[in-house]
């Protein structure tokens, strides 16, 4: 069965634009494949993931990552992109998300924090780590 992180940007209560290069540069050295809607990430031969976003497109504001794998690095560079914007992370079935800043939370839309659950706030890594393992 598979297992998604959902990542969203959030600009007072809507979208907010993140360049997709900039995303792309936070994964650069692990991309083993581009499509227009995708990118295949590998860090080992048996950690491996596909994350899901517009590649195409000049900015995003949300992507995908499809069954990540438990390498660090992955983490790492999720945490890159959160710092890129307001993003916020969560998992479907999990009472909880993640911002690396108090301040992303107000940028949410009307709601939204409340559906997703306990807020967690990660401004380092370690910190990033240890609130996505304490699901």
């Amino acid at each position: 069965m598979g297992h998604e992180i959902f990542l969203q940007a959030h600009f007072q209560g809507g979208s907010q634009n993140i360049p997709t290069s900039d995303v792309l540069a936070c994964f650069s050295p692990f991309i083993t494949a581009r499509k227009d809607a995708w990118i295949d990430l590998e860090f080992t031969e048996t950690d491996s993931c596909a994350i899901y976003f517009d590649t195409t497109s000049p900015s995003i504001d949300h992507m995908m990552v499809s069954r990540p794998c438990g390498d660090k690095r992955l983490f790492r560079c999720i945490f890159q992109v959160m710092k890129l914007g307001n993003f916020v992370l969560f998992e479907p079935g999990v009472d909880r998300f993640i911002v690396l800043r108090e301040a992303v939370i107000a940028h949410l839309p009307e709601g939204m924090a409340e559906a997703l659950g306990e807020a967690r706030i990660a401004p380092n890594f370690e910190s990033f780590i240890e609130a996505y393992e304490s699901a």
